[in-house]
Order: structure tokens, then sequence, then C-alpha cells
């Protein structure tokens, strides 16, 4: 697709990908037992993975690589601009693992909510449509050898009301 939508839905990327490519991350790599490849991944002995961050990996904490997360807020209130309206603005919080970012940008991901989310019962299978339209792209990608990233999605939606005065009022 070339990236153009008519998608009601704004796009804010809320993370960064935790990789080599990110000098702290880098520098964090190089000053632990690790090393780093040409491909950018991760190397402790014969272990090897292509991020700088990971929950339960004690193996590769020697090599630098920490379960920190990093954490980032968002006020919405600042985002959104008030026309004074009433009218509350629909929102879409996508939590999704880099086996679905690897082969879709955030505006592909919500661009291909937009066009399902209408077209489904529930936001669970809007959700596995996410999932299973990215496991295609791994597919597609790899006609030899087929191995797919862990292809994990959470979509939650909500109004958020712009105007405070409708804020105190439940609705």
């Amino acid at each position: 697709e070339d990236g153009s939508s008519d998608s009601q839905w704004g796009v804010k990327a809320l993370s960064q990908e935790t990789t080599t490519s990110r000098e702290e991350e880098r520098k964090r790599i190089e000053e632990g037992e690790g090393r780093i490849d040409s491909g950018g991944n991760v190397w402790y002995g014969p272990v090897g993975i292509a991020m700088t961050r990971a929950l339960g990996d004690s193996v590769m904490a020697r090599a630098g690589v920490i379960p920190t997360p990093e954490v980032t807020q968002l006020c919405l209130s600042e985002e959104v601009q008030s026309e004074g309206s009433d009218e509350p603005y629909r929102c879409l919080v996508l939590l999704a693992s880099d086996g679905i970012f690897d082969v879709m940008s955030n505006e592909d991901a919500i661009h291909f909510l937009d066009k399902t989310i209408t077209n489904t019962e529930t936001l669970d299978d809007t959700c596995a449509g996410l999932v299973q339209e990215a496991r295609d792209k791994w597919q597609a990608g790899l006609p030899l050898d087929v191995r797919i990233d862990d292809t994990s999605a959470v979509v939650t939606s909500f109004n958020f009301y712009a105007d405070a005065r409708s804020n105190a009022t439940s609705k």
C-alpha cells in the first residue's frame, strides 16, 4: 500500500524498538559481556537475540540485555484539540509484539484496524485479523524456510471527552 489513508485515526507511537540501532542501547551491550553482529543481533556465547531488552531472559543479562521497560505517558487532553464539541473522541490503543511491527508500520497496522473494525463483531476479531495479516506477510517474505516471529497483539478502545465539563457528567 502507498501509506496514504482516509482513516479517521491519528497515529501516535508510544514506544521505540529496543535494538542496537539506538546508541544508548548499543552502548549498554558493548559495556556488558555481549557482542553485536553485523545484523545488530546481541550474542552471549552461542545465544543470540535481536533486541536489547527482554523479559525473563536471564541468560542474556550478562550481555547487557535488561528487562526494564521504557514507559511513556500521553496526556490526551494535550493531544486532542477540543473544538467545543460534547462528542467523544474514539480512541484505540494497540499493543503488539515486534512480530507485528517487523512487517507493518504503525500507520499500516492502524489502517488495517480501521478497514476491519467496522466489518467485525468484536475487537477480538479485529485483533485476530491483524495478527493473521502479519503472519501472512511473514510467510510471503520467507518462501524457503518459513519462520514467523511472535505475532501478538491487544487492541482496546475507549471514548475520550476533550471538553473538561463533559468529564464531570456521566454519559
